[in-house]
């Protein structure tokens, strides 16, 4: 019944406004036709005209005016009108884009919380579907990229200290997923890629844009990251038998970290930090150290030759650095054995060769004179 009694009245009121207007347009049809016909003739009988033809053009004139006026009133009031159903407009278009914007954002959240519960399920390819859904959600909002980051690396640290790396020495797939979409974003202003624990032994990492994370405890032995920015990073933990070649790590830090058999080579450690870091067998061929810091960091058999802008009081800051390889210029600057650096670079290259399984290993990097002595 209610429903019913309001349906009527709101018809009375459609009525009621109808014939308002109709009666509104009836009376400025009638006021016009009173302001074009009247009004002229008054205007001319007050003028006390007795010829027919200076009243008739009287009126006229007088009439002219009014029409004149007329339209000026009809421009202004079409514009008045105009511009009200422009601000109509303009107000619904907002509306139209709030409410498009919450549905959005409810598709949105839906979408985010369906991918983050596909992260915990026991199957890999599911999860890699969370992992593949939430990369696009944080290519398509910049509001939420940061959210999306946060909840990777959060998946990354708990699965792979669950998981085993295989035979292979490869991070699941999944895994590497993560990695793919947290390693090669550019972190916002004022944010940083922090992995404080993770296992990420064997993952590839070449060319990812990590400068400023914070890789502390985190193991990446065996991982590649050749030419990736790493620089002002913090690592440590087990970083053995790692590529960083062409890699840039200007003002990385290194503190107390495992770097044994690592591979610098060509790498930018400009003022990079390894400070009571292992850096036995480490390869630093072409790499350039300038203002590089080996605080009591152990550079036994770590090759240096061929390396740019290094110093002796950089190289003695480290311990065993009589027992490291460079070239022989400059280990007679340190005081060393020419003959001893001689046996010691044969000592690498047989030991390279053996793991390698042919001779071609290092070759190009020995000096002439010591592949002459090794020929002897």
């Amino acid at each position: 019944m209610p429903s019913k009694a309001f349906s009527n009245g709101g018809r009375k009121i459609s009525r009621l406004l109808r014939v308002g207007t109709l009666a509104a347009l009836v009376a400025i049809g009638l006021l016009v036709v009173w302001l074009v016909v009247e009004v002229p003739k008054r205007q001319a009988a007050g003028l006390h005209l007795q010829d027919s033809e200076k009243i008739f053009d009287a009126e006229n004139k007088a009439r002219a005016t009014i029409l004149q006026g007329l339209l000026g009133l009809s421009f202004l009031v079409t514009a008045y009108f105009a511009l009200k159903n422009l601000q109509v407009a303009e107000k619904n278009r907002e509306i139209a884009e709030q409410n498009w914007q919450l549905a959005e954002d409810k598709h949105g959240t839906d979408r985010f919380v369906k991918a983050v519960e596909m992260l915990a399920n026991e199957k890999q390819e599911i999860r890699l579907g969370g992992i593949y859904s939430l990369k696009r959600i944080a290519e398509e909002s910049q509001k939420n990229y940061w959210t999306v980051i946060e909840v990777l690396v959060a998946f990354i640290e708990s699965r792979s200290l669950r998981e085993q790396v295989g035979e292979d020495n490869k991070i699941s797939a999944d895994i590497q997923a993560a990695l793919d979409v947290v390693g090669f974003q550019q972190a916002p202003e004022g944010r940083k890629i922090a992995l404080k624990s993770a296992n990420l032994r064997g993952a590839s990492l070449k060319g990812a844009r990590l400068a400023n994370a914070d890789f502390e405890f985190v193991n990446l032995s065996q991982a590649s990251l050749s030419s990736s920015d790493l620089s002002e990073a913090k690592l440590g933990g087990n970083i053995s038998f790692a590529l960083f070649q062409e890699a840039i790590l200007t003002k990385a830090q290194f503190a107390a970290t495992n770097l044994e058999g690592t591979v610098f080579d060509e790498a930018d450690l400009k003022q990079t930090m390894f400070v009571q870091a292992n850096l036995r067998q480490a390869h630093f061929c072409k790499a350039d150290l300038e203002g590089t810091i080996f605080h009591r960091s152990d550079i036994t058999e770590a090759d240096f030759r061929e390396a740019k802008n290094l110093t002796p009081d950089q190289v003695k800051e480290a311990k065993n650095w009589g027992k490291a390889l460079y070239d022989l210029d400059f280990a007679e600057q340190l005081g060393l054995s020419r003959d001893e650096q001689t046996r010691q670079a044969i000592k690498k290259n047989n030991d390279l060769i053996g793991l390698a399984g042919s001779d071609f290993v290092n070759q190009q990097r020995m000096p002439k004179e010591i592949r002459h002595q090794q020929n002897k």
